[in-house]
This record gives structure tokens, sequence and C-alpha cells, in this order.
């Protein structure tokens, strides 16, 4: 099963017809061949159920055990943006009436996998996401039967590998977020410690102790510099997808700083998302205006900051929106 399933993905990387499939055709190519290959008997509407009726509609596939719902799969056309709220709401709000454990949402080449039943904000209960164009073949592969095998799935290993994989993205939220707090508290005016510390490395230095409140005022001078803005701090940079600095002079080529800021799309905490959102909600907004807008809600430290370019770059070329204009006085539209 899993040489099959490795080759399946490495062909799906190598087909350039695959984005121009509609949905029935990522259902017939992608979607029922990799549930054969994790073992569920596609052949069986007892348990592999298409156009499952749910309250009002009908979810793509019910995936059933022992008359079952044990997983739900909601499938959009390849190349369609999972990130619309419609699309996600109504997924859990499904499972989450029948009580189904293990939900995901695909576009056939990436796959958001969520547990409906967390009791916390519906978009905090996406806990993985596959991409498959992106990720590593082997990787791909661990992962799929890790959370989608039917052996897995019906043991309730697949729930057991779900649930540590939601735990540890909580603990490492719970540790990004608290980390500027704690940053910001040791460098903090009133902090003894700390000023002892930098007064005598001063004295170590040139050998003049600086008085408290010389190092209190030096701290005060320099806040804005050495503070950290909640929600824009990395511990894995790899792996939390940190903002990248745009430089056209730089060996970072084109296809390399897309294909970063592509997948910071997928996190809401990062820059690139916040600026889609903003742009979002506002239809149409003045570059002059975002970049203020960037530095003094998004962390951003100067307006001139390569990141903000690198982001609209990113976003008109993947056709989030349209740049009208030129210089600080074009407009960005948001077209999707």
């Amino acid at each position: 099963m899993l040489e099959k399933l490795k080759a399946f993905i490495e062909q799906l990387k190598a087909n350039k017809r695959v984005f121009s499939y509609s949905e029935a055709d990522t259902i017939l190519a992608i979607i029922q061949p990799l549930l054969g290959y994790l073992g569920w008997d596609r052949d069986n509407p007892d348990e592999v159920k298409p156009q499952y009726p749910v309250e009002n509609g009908f979810i793509d596939f019910s995936l059933r055990l022992n008359n079952i719902d044990v997983v739900f799969l909601e499938v959009k056309r390849i190349g369609e943006d999972l990130d619309k709220e419609i699309y996600q709401n109504q997924l859990l709000r499904y499972a989450f009436g029948k009580g189904v454990r293990l939900a995901i949402l695909t576009n056939g080449m990436t796959w958001w996998f969520y547990l409906p039943l967390k009791e916390v904000d519906w978009k905090r209960r996406k806990f993985y996401s596959i991409d498959i164009k992106e990720q590593d073949s082997a990787d791909i592969v661990s992962k799929f039967v890790d959370l989608l095998s039917k052996d897995n799935v019906q043991s309730g290993k697949a729930i057991q590998h779900a649930d540590l994989i939601y735990k540890g993205r909580i603990k490492k939220q719970a540790i990004e977020n608290t980390l500027p707090e704690a940053w910001n508290k040791i460098i903090d005016v009133q902090n003894d410690i700390l000023i002892e510390l930098i007064a005598e490395t001063t004295e170590s230095i040139c050998g003049h102790k600086p008085e408290a409140d010389i190092v209190k005022k030096f701290l005060e001078n320099h806040r804005d510099n050495i503070s950290i803005v909640p929600g824009h701090i990395s511990t894995n940079k790899k792996e939390l997808y940190e903002p990248l600095t745009y430089n056209k002079k730089s060996s970072l080529n084109r296809s390399s700083y897309r294909n970063a800021y592509r997948k910071q799309l997928n996190d809401p905490n990062n820059l690139i998302s916040k600026i889609r959102e903003y742009i979002k909600e506002k239809r149409t907004v003045s570059y002059k205006d975002l970049k203020r807008v960037c530095v003094q809600k998004f962390g951003c430290k100067s307006e001139t900051s390569g990141s903000i370019g690198a982001c609209i770059t990113v976003l008109d070329e993947e056709g989030y929106i349209k740049i009208e204009g030129k210089g600080d006085s074009k407009h960005l539209v948001f077209i999707r």
C-alpha cells in the first residue's frame, strides 16, 4: 500500500494537467484512487458514501464503518481557495451535528484536517494540512496513512495521531504567544537584574559603570527597537513560515519567495495573511495607507520593510488583488 500510494503521489506532483481538473475530475482522478490506496472500499457505498445527506445539504463523502459516520470529506475543484469561511464553517457544522470526529476539506492537492468536536473556535479546529505539490512524498504518505487509512481510523489510532498533533500545536502556539510577553518583561526599565547586568557589562568593556538612571533612560529610548510585537516571533522559521525580506538584488529567486509566501497564506498569523484580510475588508486601499497599517497594527518595523512589498507582489501574482497605479499612490483592489 505504501509503495503504491507514494507512486500515486509522485504522479500527481508531475502531472501538469491536474490543475485543469473540474471538481468531478478531482473526485474521479484523485480522491477515489487515494481512498482506495488507503484501504477504503471505494466501490462499497456502505463504506464510502458519496453525496451523503446532512441537514439541508450534502457532504461529498462520508467514510463509514459499521453503519457509523467516521470521516466527513468535502471536495472542491483543483486550485480552489480553501480559505473561505463558508467552506470550513459548513463542513464543521455538519460534522459536529453528526458527531463525526474527523473532517477533511480538500481541493485534491491541498488537504486540511479538522477535529470538529474540539470545544474551541472553529478556526482552531484545523490541526494539520498536506500540500501535495510542496511537501516531501514520504512525509505525505506517512501522514495520509496515520490520519486517513482505514485500519487506523477503524482502530482509533487516527484520532490518537490527530490529538497528538493538535496538542503539539496548542503547546507551540501557547509558547509562541507568550515568548514576546516574557521578553518584554525582561527588558522592562524596572527590571533591576537587567539594569545591573547592563551596567556591569558596560563597566567591563569601558571601565566605567553607569548609574541605574542612565541605563533606564537607555532602555526607554530604545524600547521600540528591542521590544517584540506579539504574533511576530518564530521559534522555528521553517515550520512557522516567518516573513521573508524580499530584495530584487538578493539570491532569493522569484519562484522561491513566491512559494514561501504562498505557504504563509495558510497561517492567519503571518503578515501576508493579515494584509490579504485587511484589503479584503476594505475592498480597495492605497499602498501608502497599507504601509502605515502594517507598522501600526501588524508589527512591521518601518514602512519601507521589504516584506510589505513582497507580500503585495505575491498577492497580485496569485490573483488575490489587482494593483492600480504606481508608487505610494497606487491602489490595491481585492479580487478573491
